[in-house]
């Protein structure tokens, strides 16, 4: 019906979707949980993104490994290796090593 008169509904933004998953997501096994189920689903970009903007709020140490964990399985190492180091970098500025 939309398409017919030319008018097609907005979908939310990336960056809107995000800021939806983390009003849910403040506990870190929760987190932990939705990175798992994102990652079986195969959408390693979502599950990423999730991880760094959460970050900034949450203790992520088990989803990041999630993240790195499913790069080592599929085969990219080097992938992983930059997610580690990304992992010491933020871990650092924060003070938590």
């Amino acid at each position: 019906w939309l398409d017919s008169r030319g008018v097609r509904p907005s979908k939310p933004s990336g960056d809107k979707i995000i800021e939806q998953h983390l009003i849910y997501l403040k506990d870190p096994l929760k987190l932990a949980e939705f990175i798992r189920k994102t990652l079986r689903a195969g959408d390693f970009e979502t599950a990423q993104t999730v991880v760094r903007a959460a970050s900034k709020d949450v203790q992520c140490v088990v989803s990041w490994n999630h993240l790195v964990d499913w790069q080592v399985t599929q085969g990219k190492l080097n992938a992983a290796i930059k997610t580690y180091n990304e992992v010491c970098v933020i871990g650092d500025s924060q003070g938590n090593w």
